[in-house]
């Protein structure tokens, strides 16, 4: 699998690809090597261009805020379909997808079809006709969850207490100003 990324800040040097935050041993992506590509930027064109490189798959993880409310549009999906019909994974935010227009690129074969974990509205009422696509799935918004959270909650604790003893800053924080 080639894994493309976009993220708001640039990470133009291997360098600065490289990931300090903590995750469980053996798992994520430290050296920054699994991008074949990284795109960035905050504004439409960037985004636009990330969505036309012809994915198979699309998954979406990105916090809500007021910049990636409703960035998934017709107009984005059309973009995302124009060279395959790429199948749409949302484990992010419901209210990142505009759900008409996910709907409209789901019955005109914009898009091959779609997993959703998170919905808008939420919980999707039972009449909702998102329901019944054959070529969506949708879960209860339950892809963070896992039987070891608390444990990996603890050891991150540990590593940030043990980060603070050796004068290191302390890693996944919240940055209040951008809102995750």
């Amino acid at each position: 699998m080639e894994v493309y990324a976009y993220t708001r800040h640039p990470r133009p040097t291997p360098e600065s690809r490289k990931d300090d935050t903590w995750v469980e041993p053996g798992m994520g992506d430290p050296d920054g090597v699994l991008p074949a590509k990284w795109f960035s930027g905050n504004d439409n064109e960037a985004l636009d261009d990330f969505m036309g490189q012809g994915f198979d798959v699309l998954v979406i993880a990105t916090p809500l805020t007021e910049e990636t409310r409703g960035i998934m549009t017709s107009r984005r999906f059309e973009i995302l379909g124009k060279n395959r019909k790429a199948f749409l994974v949302n484990i992010g935010r419901g209210q990142i997808v505009e759900t008409d227009a996910l709907m409209k690129a789901l019955d005109s074969g914009i898009i091959g079809g779609a997993a959703l974990d998170v919905t808008d509205p939420e919980p999707l009422p039972r009449d909702h006709p998102l329901w019944k696509k054959k070529n969506v799935f949708i879960t209860p918004h339950i892809s963070g969850n896992s039987n070891r959270y608390k444990e990996r909650v603890l050891r991150l604790t540990r590593s940030n207490f043990q980060r603070m003893s050796e004068g290191k800053e302390f890693v996944n924080l919240v940055d209040r100003k951008l809102k995750y």
